[in-house]
């Protein structure tokens, strides 16, 4: 166990024709006849894992950013898996033999509210209702979600140390964080010599698995029954202590500031984002637990037939047959995805006379609601999203086959990655239809983006017209909100 900080497209008719309708539910569907277009090997895994035989416990090392070869969309998703692999690996070099890297000693857990960041040896919790760097739910009023059991989710953010040595450098250094020769950085690095530059500038020879560049995690999770820890990556917690309000119960949620409990936790969703050789605007990958959520319907090519074959997670009633963490068994589809509650206002909170407090939206009371994946693998529910999907779906088998019996992270699944095919950063009025998106246009992660499904990363990580391009003062930096929460955190420090 490891501790840490709180802080529809145009379809074919004459395709549709040929196309299979089947159903499977309870568990994330990922079909055991997948065309192979980007199956990932045992050998391929055993590469990753340092040429050593794999186990239940296999310490995977990370990507390399810096000779990465964009060629293929393929190329980005096995990426995405070996970071995720080596981000949740228990790696006692860096750290205690229960930590995961990422809340190891390479790693810094940030306060998203504050951009403070603390030492790996403090435990500090905090709630958020979603995705952006703040408290609440990207795009949404502070949207606060709630598994089927009634637990909160729980999010956390996390740094590298490339990462925090360039917003320490960008601290001292006004205009930007300057190598050795003056040069400033107006983006986040993607080769050698802007990574030698950095670490010169931060007086380091070389950085520790400084060839995964800058990395930065947001990962959600629930209280889990201890009889289910051996199903979750996991962690012991110290949680914030929400009360009932006597008044109203059902409208409001009440947390002194003070008083926590400690919780079991399980890890349901992680977000990968990092740059890479090529690709300053960062690629971003998602994953979740595979008995998270439901999906809406998508296609996927079969290797027997080679005729696409459409899956619903939903009966033909448009119901679940069976439960899932974030949906109930015979909860419908169309009355899904619905925000119940939020995070109070600071006014509100000063109102209630509490440090913080969750509210019920209106009409509504503070409870679950079944919340499924809108977009599949982060593509169309239409043919155009296909190809995508077997890139992902068939990552996905290759890693759940292969990896050794009795490792939890079979456990998970890659929903997508997106990223621009030349690097350019979207602004936020293109982000949905810039022509250079590519991998997965529509992604959102259910535990983290559950109620702006249809946006994507780039809907609120992108540049403004007005200010990031005409007076670009570190542009590239800006699409990661953290960043500068971060910096004049440090330079709020003596």
């Amino acid at each position: 166990m490891s501790k840490i900080h709180f802080a529809l497209s145009a379809v074919s008719a004459c395709l549709l024709s040929q196309a299979i309708a089947v159903t499977v539910s309870a568990k994330e569907f990922i079909p055991a006849n997948v065309t192979h277009s980007c199956y990932i090997a045992k050998s391929e895994l055993e590469t990753w894992s340092g040429g050593k035989a794999l186990r239940p416990d296999s310490v995977f090392t990370p990507a390399d950013s810096v000779t990465f070869d964009d060629a293929t969309v393929c190329n980005f998703y096995k990426w995405s898996w070996q970071m995720f692999l080596w981000l949740t690996s228990a790696d006692s070099r860096y750290g205690a033999a229960e930590d995961l890297v990422f809340d190891g000693q390479l790693f810094f857990d940030v306060d998203a509210n504050s951009g403070k960041i603390f030492a790996q040896d403090s435990d500090v919790g905090l709630l958020r209702g979603g995705k952006s760097v703040s408290t609440e739910q990207a795009g949404s009023p502070s949207g606060v979600l709630l598994a089927q059991d009634g637990s909160l989710v729980y999010y956390t953010v996390h740094i590298n140390n490339v990462y925090d040595a360039m917003t320490r450098l960008q601290a001292k250094y006004a205009s930007g964080p300057a190598s050795a020769s003056g040069a400033l950085f107006d983006e986040f690095p993607t080769t050698q010599k802007q990574l030698d530059a950095l670490a010169a500038a931060a007086g380091v020879t070389a950085f520790a698995e400084g060839q995964a560049l800058t990395m930065e995690t947001k990962v959600s999770w629930v209280e889990i029954d201890k009889r289910d820890k051996d199903k979750y990556l996991t962690m012991m917690a110290s949680i914030p202590d929400y009360r009932k309000s006597a008044a109203k119960p059902d409208d409001i949620w009440i947390w002194d500031g003070k008083t926590q409990r400690q919780a079991l936790l399980g890890l349901v969703g992680f977000h990968v984002v990092s740059p890479v050789k090529g690709h300053p605007e960062l690629v971003w990958a998602t994953f979740e637990h595979s008995d998270n959520s439901p999906n809406n319907g998508f296609y996927y090519t079969p290797t027997d037939s080679g005729t696409p074959v459409l899956y619903s997670s939903f009966n033909d009633q448009g119901t679940l047959d069976n439960a899932m963490t974030f949906f109930a068994k015979g909860g419908a589809q169309g009355a899904a995805n619905s925000q119940m509650a939020s995070q109070c206002s600071q006014d509100s909170a000063h109102k209630y006379k509490v440090a913080a407090c969750i509210q019920a939206e209106a009409g509504e009371n503070i409870a679950p609601s079944d919340t499924f994946r809108e977009y599949a693998w982060g593509s169309s529910p239409g043919l155009d999203g296909l190809d995508n999907n077997n890139d992902v779906l068939s990552a996905n088998l290759g890693v759940q086959q292969n990896l050794a019996k009795g490792d939890v992270r079979k456990n998970y699944s890659l929903i997508g990655g997106i990223w621009t095919n030349d690097g350019s950063i979207p602004t936020y009025s293109s982000a949905l239809y810039d022509p250079h998106l590519r991998g997965s246009v529509h992604l959102a992660n259910s535990t983290l983006e559950t109620y702006t499904q249809n946006d994507n990363c780039f809907s609120c990580h992108a540049l403004s017209e007005s200010s990031d391009i005409a007076y670009p003062a570190n542009p590239g930096t800006k699409i990661s909100h953290i960043y500068g929460e971060i910096v004049d955190y440090y330079q709020s420090q003596p």
